[in-house]
């Protein structure tokens, strides 16, 4: 199966969650319990900069998963850091040996105005 399309935008300077449900094709959910998530975004495919990365030990929530939920949380420390307007990540789920891209997309960075 091939990894779907999610295109968001992230505001700069503050924090991000996106919250995803993984059903199968009649909309009944799917255990991710035992999975482990990774996430990474570059401004481009072959860039060598991560612009930000999260995974299941670190701003990915995985409480809810035996009911099909995980959480993506982006904190706000790491959406400070972006200084592009905008880049490309891809998310992938791992059990055991077997990886696969579940979804990837393009991210918007909406520049922070206000800085204390």
């Amino acid at each position: 199966m091939s990894a779907q399309k999610y295109d968001f935008k992230v505001d700069v300077g503050s924090t991000t969650t996106i919250p995803l449900r993984f059903t199968d094709s009649s909309g009944t959910a799917l255990d991710m319990s035992g999975y482990t998530f990774e996430m990474q975004c570059r401004q481009t495919p072959s860039s060598e900069t991560v612009l930000f990365e999260v995974s299941s030990s670190d701003g990915i929530d995985m409480s809810a998963a035996a009911t099909g939920w995980v959480t993506i949380t982006i904190s706000k420390t790491k959406t400070s850091a972006v200084a592009v307007r905008t880049g490309v990540y891809d998310l992938e789920r791992t059990l055991g040996a077997e990886t696969v891209r579940v979804i990837q997309g393009n991210v918007s960075f909406s520049p922070e105005v206000t800085r204390g």
